[in-house]
């Protein structure tokens, strides 16, 4: 009984040491977190006036904020850093769509957010489309784990992509 005992106990111990972390939490690279979230707008309509206002792309955030891993992590890891705050200003128009589980949403958002994922058939959560003013998206984006520059960098590119592919296609009205 006192070999189970003490086999117990050093098991229990040796696992209390290795439990220690490798590096002080003082000296972890961390990114720079906003303090105080960015501002998203949750109308639609708001959102559309502001992206005809300014000329900006609508940066629409599909996501379940209380439930879903893959949108915390984005949240976390890219829009909420200094750098997205600072690329988001002078870019987009913040448009965020939520489904949450464990918080209820005012009854014209909750419709309007399901509306609209239905409209663009958005099946997965986290999805980021960029939507012109007139609602035609023009890219479709999701979580990596990269680096919030990293990732402007990637959407950046395939925006310009995006734009100069829509804008050299010949118009309809055209003869």
């Amino acid at each position: 009984m006192h070999k189970l005992f003490l086999i117990l106990t050093l098991v229990f111990v040796s696992g209390l040491i290795g439990c220690g972390e490798s590096e002080p939490k003082e000296s972890r690279k961390r990114l720079p977190i906003v303090r105080k979230r960015v501002k998203w707008l949750n109308s639609y309509e708001a959102a559309v006036t502001k992206s005809r206002e300014t000329g900006k792309p609508i940066f629409a955030f599909f996501t379940g904020s209380d439930w879903c891993k893959y949108c915390s992590l984005m949240d976390e890891q890219i829009l909420n850093t200094a750098t997205f705050a600072n690329w988001s200003k002078e870019n987009v128009v913040l448009l965020e769509l939520d489904f949450p589980r464990n918080k209820q949403l005012e009854e014209p958002i909750a419709r309007q957010n399901e509306e609209l994922k239905n409209k663009y058939r958005i099946s997965g959560f986290p999805t980021v489309l960029f939507l012109m003013p007139d609602g035609t998206p023009v890219l479709q984006a999701g979580y990596h784990k990269v680096t919030p520059e990293q990732w402007i960098e990637v959407v950046e590119k395939k925006l310009k992509e995006s734009l100069g592919n829509q804008t050299s296609q010949p118009s309809e009205t055209q003869n």
